[in-house]
């Protein structure tokens, strides 16, 4: 996946107690595929999930036969890809450049562990493109 873009404010003025939003991407079988998600940021390398259950996705997540996975499952598989990815790096950077992002960890590979299926799933999603 790929950072698109990363929306912060810091309602105080202070930066280490910023709040927003990101968005990643990535390319499967020709099609965009997209997450999004607040974020929390309370210190200075300190970025955490607003809410670990509101990530938005714009694809369903499917068992390898094709039945969607309950939005209780999927929801962890969301988590599963927005844990492997640099993305509290990025957010930094974007709010306040004193750092170089991180390129995702290879901790999710292709063939390293099986998770269901899905449109689109964490192993494939975490590939270079």
């Amino acid at each position: 996946m790929r950072h698109v873009r990363t929306q912060g404010l810091a309602p105080d003025g202070e930066p280490s107690r910023a709040e927003g939003i990101t968005v990643w991407e990535a390319r499967w079988h020709g099609r965009r595929v997209g997450l999004a998600w607040r974020w929390l940021r309370r210190g200075h390398r300190v970025v955490a999930l607003a809410d670990p259950m509101q990530i938005a996705a714009n694809v369903p997540l499917a068992w390898a036969d094709g039945l969607v996975l309950p939005a209780e499952r999927a929801i962890v598989e969301l988590n599963n890809i927005v844990h492997g990815l640099a993305w509290q790096a990025q957010v930094c950077h974007e709010l306040d450049g004193s750092t170089q992002p991180r390129r995702a960890r290879a901790a999710l590979r292709p063939g390293e562990h099986r998770r269901p299926e899905a449109v689109a799933s964490s192993a494939d999603l975490l590939s270079p493109a």
